[in-house]
């Protein structure tokens, strides 16, 4: 069984790590704000994917926690999915160009 000791530990842990520089405590705090009403699913696994989407900026937490408060399922997608390259998207743009031109549409 998971006790709150141990979300506390994974949750610092992350913290530390993609928010170096940054007292984590002050954030973990924000952060636990999910879980605590009885709708809120999964709250450690909430809170560590709102880490993983912020990429190292604070000033996204709230928003992403926002998200989550709404639909957490979501926040989880989002990390799911890997966001594409440069060069992938650019792929597919061309796809999409050549098509339309195929179409006569372009």
């Amino acid at each position: 069984m998971t006790t709150t000791t141990d979300l506390d530990v994974a949750l610092l842990a992350a913290l530390r790590q993609y928010f170096p520089g940054h007292d984590p405590l002050p954030l973990a705090a924000l952060l636990r704000s999910y879980g605590e009403l009885p709708h809120h699913r999964e709250p450690l696994r909430v809170r560590l994917a709102i880490v993983e989407r912020c990429h190292g900026d604070p000033a996204r937490i709230s928003a992403i926690l926002a998200i989550a408060t709404q639909d957490y399922r979501d926040v989880l997608a989002a990390v799911s999915t890997p966001t594409p390259s440069a060069a992938e998207i650019e792929q597919d743009r061309a796809a999409v160009r050549e098509l339309l031109d195929t179409w006569g549409k372009g």
